[in-house]
């Protein structure tokens, strides 16, 4: 791992605490055209790797044959926060197939929408594995079985024939060998996919311009953009980065994060798709990794400075006392100088 110095927090004029990570920018063919850090170095896709793990359900005819509709696509795709309407729409598309909600072996957490995880708080309830903000992919991994006629039950074991299926797809829009890729478990318990970070950011280059596959996988990945797209509300939440992002940029652009630090986004420049990765290398979720993520919009000119300025205020604050004063920020320490063919 080859890690750069990308984030400063300041306190009065010294640096304070420093974050390190990684940024990586490639089209479809693997070519990077913009770096910080070492683009080999491996970590998890984690929660990233959803768009891809989404295809096989569409490309399988699994989603026509259950009448999924795009909303129910993206909250297979999303990392919901447990809102109303993520649990409806898991709900809808649990019903759907057949199945229950004690048929999710994704756990049980809090909701990350405060509002209803204070709601539960209030009136003694405890969340329901509903709220797991991976419910949705979960369901969805199940109605592929369901559909291939296997069964459902432990569709989560890496040997299972759905997640096999999901790891040769993660590898063909990765442009590696299943072979090259380091499987761990994921904290919802599916396979979760540790890829160099070029690989991953070319299959988010690959979502945006599938042309290089046959006509299942194009339109497969064509859907699951389009879900995002149409859905940034349920990819995340209320006030959270990948929703606001794509938001702000009126659809042109997806965003995912995955825990642990890492981050992307898939856009397209002219008619040629590219992916952006990023990972901060002590698994900050929050400040580092909404600072990166800004500057790297910023230097390819993928939001206006209005609505960066705008992304910023809700997602990086400045440093404050305990008064509220601004008493330091945190600051992004590279640029970006992409080179487009």
């Amino acid at each position: 791992m080859t890690y750069e110095p990308l984030v400063a927090v300041t306190r009065g004029d010294m640096d304070e605490s420093i974050h390190f990570g990684a940024v990586c920018v490639v089209d479809v063919d693997g070519r990077i055209v913009a770096a910080v850090g070492d683009p080999s170095t491996s970590t998890f896709m984690r929660s990233s790797a959803k768009p891809l793990q989404a295809i096989p359900l569409i490309e399988s005819g699994a989603a026509d044959h259950f009448r999924l509709t795009p909303a129910e696509i993206a909250i297979v795709i999303g990392s919901h926060s447990g809102e109303p309407k993520h649990l409806e729409t898991v709900r809808s598309l649990l019903a759907k197939i057949g199945l229950g909600e004690d048929s999710l072996m994704c756990g049980t957490h809090a909701p990350f929408h405060r509002p209803t995880a204070k709601r539960l708080e209030a009136e003694g309830l405890w969340a329901s594995v509903l709220h797991s903000n991976c419910s949705g992919k979960h369901a969805g991994m199940m109605a592929l079985a369901l559909f291939r006629g296997v069964p459902p039950e432990g569709y989560f074991r890496p040997e299972h024939p759905v997640q096999r299926e999901i790891l040769q797809v993660v590898a063909d829009m990765a442009g590696v060998g299943t072979g090259e890729i380091r499987v761990g478990v994921d904290g919802c318990t599916v396979p979760t996919f540790g890829l160099p970070l070029a690989a991953s950011a070319r299959a988010y280059a690959r979502l945006m311009e599938p042309d290089g596959f046959g006509a299942g996988r194009r339109l497969a990945a064509r859907r699951a953009v389009e879900a995002m797209v149409a859905h940034p509300d349920l990819i995340a939440g209320e006030g959270r980065l990948d929703t606001d992002v794509m938001t702000a940029s009126d659809g042109r652009l997806i965003a995912k994060a995955g825990a642990e630090g890492f981050y992307t986004v898939g856009f397209r420049r002219g008619d040629r798709g590219y992916g952006l990765v990023l990972k901060v290398s002590d698994g900050n979720n929050e400040r580092a990794r909404a600072c990166i993520l800004l500057r790297a919009l910023e230097d390819l000119g993928l939001l206006s400075p209005d609505r960066l300025a705008a992304l910023a205020g809700t997602h990086l604050p400045p440093v404050t006392d305990r008064r509220g004063w601004v008493v330091g920020s945190v600051r992004a320490r590279f640029r970006l100088q992409p080179v487009f063919p």
